[in-house]
Parts: structure tokens; C-alpha cells; sequence
């Protein structure tokens, strides 16, 4: 958009306006697709999971 001469853009700066529509567009398009993942656990599924990972690896190495 730099590269635009100025009597086209009338002196408007449309990169920033271009920016500022995108950055727009696909952070509420981000936040719509997340509200819309289904619920798969949550914390309390990767707590578990790491706690038996943990329990397991304890009891296959041993200190010296």
C-alpha cells in the first residue's frame, strides 16, 4: 500500500485501514470458531493425565 501514489488514496492512509480490518475480521472469526469447539474434558482430563504420566515415570527410573 506504501507504494500507491497518493493522489489515488486521496491521503488517506488505507494500509492502516486495511490493517485494522483484517487484524478485525480475524480475531472475531478466531473467537467465534473457539466458542464454537466442542467441550472435550477440559483442565480436570489433562490434571489426570499428567498425574498418571508422572506416577508412571517414578516408577520406571530409579536414583542413584
Amino acid at each position: 500500500f506504501h507504494n500507491v501514489p497518493a493522489s489515488l488514496t486521496g491521503g488517506l492512509p488505507l494500509d492502516d485501514y486495511a490493517a485494522i480490518a483484517f487484524l478485525g475480521y480475524f480475531g472475531i472469526k478466531s473467537l467465534i470458531d473457539a466458542y464454537n469447539l466442542p467441550d472435550e474434558g477440559g483442565v480436570d482430563d489433562e490434571l489426570e493425565e499428567a498425574e498418571k504420566d508422572l506416577a508412571g515415570a517414578k516408577g520406571d527410573t530409579q536414583l542413584q
